[in-house]
Protein backbone atom coordinates (compact mmCIF):
# COMPACT_ATOMS: atom_id res chain seq x y z
CA UNK A 1 0.00 0.00 0.00
CA UNK A 2 1.60 3.32 -0.91
CA UNK A 3 3.56 4.29 -3.49
CA UNK A 4 2.21 4.97 -6.73
CA UNK A 5 5.23 5.00 -8.93
CA UNK A 6 7.08 2.56 -7.61
CA UNK A 7 7.91 -0.73 -9.40
CA UNK A 8 6.05 -3.36 -7.13
CA UNK A 9 2.64 -0.78 -7.10
CA UNK A 10 3.44 -0.93 -11.16
CA UNK A 11 3.91 -5.42 -11.07
CA UNK A 12 1.00 -4.87 -8.42
CA UNK A 13 -1.75 -3.27 -11.83
CA UNK A 14 -0.03 -4.98 -14.24
CA UNK A 15 -0.94 -8.07 -12.39
CA UNK A 16 -4.69 -7.51 -11.37
CA UNK A 17 -5.02 -6.52 -15.34
CA UNK A 18 -3.60 -10.32 -16.49
CA UNK A 19 -5.86 -12.13 -13.25
CA UNK A 20 -9.12 -10.37 -14.42
CA UNK A 21 -8.21 -11.56 -18.12
CA UNK A 22 -7.78 -15.08 -16.89
CA UNK A 23 -11.04 -14.38 -14.72
CA UNK A 24 -12.91 -13.17 -17.84
CA UNK A 25 -11.99 -15.51 -19.90
CA UNK A 26 -13.48 -18.20 -17.84
CA UNK A 27 -16.89 -16.41 -19.15
CA UNK A 28 -16.02 -17.88 -22.57
CA UNK A 29 -15.10 -21.57 -21.81
CA UNK A 30 -17.39 -24.01 -21.60
CA UNK A 31 -15.40 -27.26 -20.32
CA UNK A 32 -15.15 -27.31 -16.55
CA UNK A 33 -11.13 -28.40 -16.21
CA UNK A 34 -10.35 -25.35 -18.42
CA UNK A 35 -12.20 -22.96 -16.69
CA UNK A 36 -10.74 -24.07 -13.37
CA UNK A 37 -7.39 -23.98 -14.70
CA UNK A 38 -8.09 -20.24 -15.81
CA UNK A 39 -9.41 -19.63 -12.22
CA UNK A 40 -6.32 -20.65 -10.56
CA UNK A 41 -4.34 -18.69 -12.91
CA UNK A 42 -6.27 -15.77 -11.78
CA UNK A 43 -6.13 -16.42 -8.53
CA UNK A 44 -2.10 -16.82 -8.91
CA UNK A 45 -1.89 -13.95 -10.54
CA UNK A 46 -4.18 -11.64 -8.36
CA UNK A 47 -2.63 -13.30 -4.65
CA UNK A 48 0.72 -12.22 -6.29
CA UNK A 49 -0.54 -8.60 -7.14
CA UNK A 50 -2.24 -8.37 -3.56
CA UNK A 51 0.99 -10.00 -2.60
CA UNK A 52 3.40 -6.80 -4.47
CA UNK A 53 0.79 -4.72 -2.23
CA UNK A 54 1.53 -5.70 0.92
CA UNK A 55 -2.75 -6.56 1.03
CA UNK A 56 -2.37 -9.42 3.33
CA UNK A 57 -5.65 -10.52 3.29
CA UNK A 58 -5.85 -10.63 -0.34
CA UNK A 59 -3.02 -12.95 -0.89
CA UNK A 60 -4.18 -15.03 1.91
CA UNK A 61 -7.89 -15.34 -0.08
CA UNK A 62 -6.58 -16.20 -3.22
CA UNK A 63 -4.17 -18.87 -1.66
CA UNK A 64 -7.67 -20.33 0.09
CA UNK A 65 -9.58 -20.39 -3.13
CA UNK A 66 -6.85 -21.80 -5.21
CA UNK A 67 -7.13 -24.96 -2.32
CA UNK A 68 -10.79 -24.56 -2.37
CA UNK A 69 -11.78 -24.43 -6.56
CA UNK A 70 -8.98 -27.70 -7.08
CA UNK A 71 -10.06 -29.87 -4.00
CA UNK A 72 -13.94 -28.99 -5.14
CA UNK A 73 -13.46 -29.84 -8.28
CA UNK A 74 -11.92 -33.25 -7.69
CA UNK A 75 -14.82 -34.13 -5.13
CA UNK A 76 -16.88 -33.09 -8.00
CA UNK A 77 -15.39 -35.43 -10.28
CA UNK A 78 -15.94 -38.58 -8.23
CA UNK A 79 -19.47 -37.75 -7.13
CA UNK A 80 -22.80 -39.39 -8.71
CA UNK A 81 -24.53 -37.33 -11.45
CA UNK A 82 -27.56 -36.99 -9.09
CA UNK A 83 -24.56 -35.35 -6.50
CA UNK A 84 -23.81 -32.46 -8.89
CA UNK A 85 -26.22 -30.00 -9.20
CA UNK A 86 -28.36 -30.54 -5.73
CA UNK A 87 -26.94 -29.61 -2.14
CA UNK A 88 -26.06 -32.71 0.21
CA UNK A 89 -24.31 -32.91 3.24
CA UNK A 90 -20.93 -33.05 1.80
CA UNK A 91 -21.45 -29.78 -0.30
CA UNK A 92 -22.55 -27.78 3.61
CA UNK A 93 -19.46 -29.92 5.81
CA UNK A 94 -17.49 -28.06 2.93
CA UNK A 95 -18.94 -24.74 2.66
CA UNK A 96 -18.47 -24.86 6.68
CA UNK A 97 -15.00 -26.18 6.34
CA UNK A 98 -13.82 -23.32 3.87
CA UNK A 99 -15.84 -20.74 5.70
CA UNK A 100 -13.46 -21.36 8.77
CA UNK A 101 -10.13 -22.01 6.94
CA UNK A 102 -10.95 -18.63 5.74
CA UNK A 103 -12.12 -16.81 8.95
CA UNK A 104 -8.70 -18.25 10.14
CA UNK A 105 -6.61 -16.78 7.11
CA UNK A 106 -7.94 -13.17 7.76
CA UNK A 107 -8.13 -13.33 11.31
CA UNK A 108 -3.90 -14.00 10.81
CA UNK A 109 -4.07 -11.38 7.97
CA UNK A 110 -6.30 -8.70 8.86
CA UNK A 111 -4.64 -5.01 9.54
CA UNK A 112 -8.02 -3.48 10.63
CA UNK A 113 -11.85 -3.62 9.40
CA UNK A 114 -11.85 -2.64 5.97
CA UNK A 115 -9.04 -5.58 5.04
CA UNK A 116 -12.01 -7.91 6.62
CA UNK A 117 -13.83 -6.98 3.11
CA UNK A 118 -11.33 -9.50 1.08
CA UNK A 119 -12.36 -12.01 3.61
CA UNK A 120 -16.50 -11.07 3.36
CA UNK A 121 -16.46 -11.20 -0.39
CA UNK A 122 -14.87 -14.46 -0.52
CA UNK A 123 -17.14 -15.92 1.65
CA UNK A 124 -20.20 -14.30 -0.39
CA UNK A 125 -18.90 -16.19 -3.33
CA UNK A 126 -18.06 -19.26 -1.38
CA UNK A 127 -21.85 -19.71 -0.12
CA UNK A 128 -23.04 -19.23 -3.72
CA UNK A 129 -21.01 -21.57 -5.33
CA UNK A 130 -21.64 -23.81 -2.29
CA UNK A 131 -25.72 -23.73 -2.13
CA UNK A 132 -26.04 -24.45 -5.73
CA UNK A 133 -28.74 -21.94 -6.80
CA UNK A 134 -28.25 -19.39 -9.47
CA UNK A 135 -30.37 -16.48 -7.79
CA UNK A 136 -28.43 -17.24 -4.67
CA UNK A 137 -25.18 -17.75 -6.66
CA UNK A 138 -26.37 -14.56 -8.70
CA UNK A 139 -26.60 -12.06 -4.92
CA UNK A 140 -23.91 -13.36 -3.24
CA UNK A 141 -21.57 -12.26 -6.76
CA UNK A 142 -22.87 -8.92 -6.14
CA UNK A 143 -22.07 -8.65 -2.65
CA UNK A 144 -18.79 -10.54 -3.17
CA UNK A 145 -17.65 -7.95 -5.69
CA UNK A 146 -18.78 -4.90 -3.41
CA UNK A 147 -16.89 -6.04 -0.56
CA UNK A 148 -13.73 -6.95 -3.13
CA UNK A 149 -14.49 -2.94 -4.88
CA UNK A 150 -14.09 -1.80 -0.64
CA UNK A 151 -11.29 -4.31 -0.55
CA UNK A 152 -9.35 -3.02 -3.18
CA UNK A 153 -9.89 1.23 -2.43
CA UNK A 154 -8.46 0.13 0.86
CA UNK A 155 -5.36 -1.52 -0.37
CA UNK A 156 -5.03 1.20 -2.78
CA UNK A 157 -5.45 -1.20 -5.61
CA UNK A 158 -6.24 1.23 -8.30
CA UNK A 159 -6.78 -1.73 -11.28
CA UNK A 160 -8.62 -3.20 -9.11
CA UNK A 161 -11.28 -0.92 -7.87
CA UNK A 162 -11.66 -0.22 -11.99
CA UNK A 163 -11.93 -3.78 -12.88
CA UNK A 164 -14.36 -5.34 -9.88
CA UNK A 165 -15.95 -2.20 -10.40
CA UNK A 166 -16.61 -3.33 -14.12
CA UNK A 167 -17.91 -6.87 -12.86
CA UNK A 168 -20.08 -5.62 -10.19
CA UNK A 169 -21.83 -3.44 -12.82
CA UNK A 170 -22.49 -6.47 -15.03
CA UNK A 171 -23.64 -8.84 -12.47
CA UNK A 172 -26.42 -5.91 -11.09
CA UNK A 173 -27.24 -6.02 -14.56
CA UNK A 174 -27.25 -10.03 -14.78
CA UNK A 175 -28.99 -9.86 -11.47
CA UNK A 176 -31.81 -7.67 -12.37
CA UNK A 177 -32.26 -9.42 -16.12
CA UNK A 178 -32.26 -13.05 -14.08
CA UNK A 179 -34.88 -11.86 -11.34
CA UNK A 180 -37.03 -9.42 -14.20
CA UNK A 181 -37.28 -12.84 -16.40
CA UNK A 182 -37.98 -14.83 -13.12
CA UNK A 183 -41.37 -12.53 -12.25
CA UNK A 184 -42.33 -12.45 -16.05
CA UNK A 185 -42.79 -16.41 -16.03
CA UNK A 186 -44.35 -16.43 -12.71
CA UNK A 187 -46.81 -13.53 -14.00
CA UNK A 188 -47.94 -15.64 -17.06
CA UNK A 189 -48.31 -18.55 -14.75
CA UNK A 190 -50.79 -16.72 -12.47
Amino acid sequence: MGDWQSTEYIISQILTIIAHGFFFATYFITKREKILIMAICANIAQGAGFGFLAAWVGLAMCAVAIIRDGINTQINKRRPETDRNRITRLDLILMFFWLATLTVATYFTATGFLSWFGFFGTAAFTIGICLKNVLVYRICGVINFTCWVVYNIYVENLMGVILKGTVLMASLIGLGLYVNKHLRTRAKVL
